[in-house]
């Protein structure tokens, strides 16, 4: 939810249902460019991110797929660039983790009205609760604090 700043990530793993609820930390949404839409694209780009930490256990070494509904973030992932820089910077992070760890991520897209991230962005939970999902705290990497860092901007 662009918004309230407010991401949510799903994950199923061995037939049982994870969520986490974060807002994006305050610091990291008052560095980035102004934009008239909320960082929606941001925000999106920054799911499968929540995913990479919180749950970093579960994507090391193995194959996982993560499912987005904003198009600019999911294109931005698939290409392994993005035109806005923040997204860039955070995509590039993001496959080098993913090398490091040699975890293997496929993409694909969710229409919106499908999307059970959709609910808890909006302070809805009943979908997590009707599924049995169990809430884990959420895990945020050090590099989305460090955006324009002169050291990364190199």
């Amino acid at each position: 939810s662009g918004v309230d700043g407010i991401i949510c990530a799903v994950v199923l793993y061995e037939n049982e249902w994870l969520y986490t609820v974060d807002v994006v930390p305050p610091e990291v949404l008052e560095i980035l460019l102004p934009r008239e839409y909320h960082q929606t694209g941001l925000l999106e780009l920054l799911g499968p991110v929540l995913v990479l930490w919180t749950w970093q256990s579960f994507v090391k070494n193995c194959l996982w797929s993560a499912w987005l509904d904003n198009q600019g973030a999911l294109h931005s992932l698939l290409k392994g660039s993005s035109l806005a820089p923040e997204m860039n910077y955070l995509v590039g992070q993001m496959w080098l983790v993913l090398s490091q760890w040699q975890s293997a991520l496929y993409l694909e897209r969710v229409e919106s009205v499908a999307n059970v991230v959709d609910g808890p962005t909006r302070h809805e939970i009943a979908h997590m609760e009707r599924l049995g999902a169990k809430w884990c705290r959420p895990q945020w990497p050090e590099f989305v604090h460090k955006i324009w860092s002169p050291r990364v901007m190199q």
